[in-house]
């Protein structure tokens, strides 16, 4: 029975020579598989399965970068001027309660 130093350490050669020859010459890991020459390889649904749990793993820990962006335009008034809160507080307010109900609207 391997002690699990020993059992690491063959999983990573299987997948490092797996991963060799699945990149270096193209289709040497399909004729050793079509050989018979699969005890040195991982089998391809192991492989696919650890890729994909790495990949997510890496995501999660990494983020996505960030989150939602708001981006708010400037409201303008009938004459193209830009209402702030100096110029107009009643339309400023307005706009704002606006820009608000829109934010709690799910998929606005």
């Amino acid at each position: 029975m391997p002690t699990a130093r020993e059992f690491v350490r063959e999983a990573v050669r299987r997948y490092c020579r797996t991963l060799v020859a699945l990149v270096a010459p193209p289709g040497r890991l399909t004729q050793e598989y079509v050989a018979g020459r699969r005890d040195r390889y991982v089998p391809p649904l192991q492989l696919c399965l650890a890729a994909s749990f790495l990949f997510f793993l890496v995501v999660k820990m990494l983020g996505t970068g960030g989150g939602a962006h708001i981006v708010v335009a400037p409201t303008l008034d009938g004459q193209g001027k830009t209402i702030t809160a100096a110029s107009d507080p009643a339309a400023y307010r307005a706009t704002i309660v606006v820009a608000k109900g829109c934010l709690d609207q799910p998929g606005s």
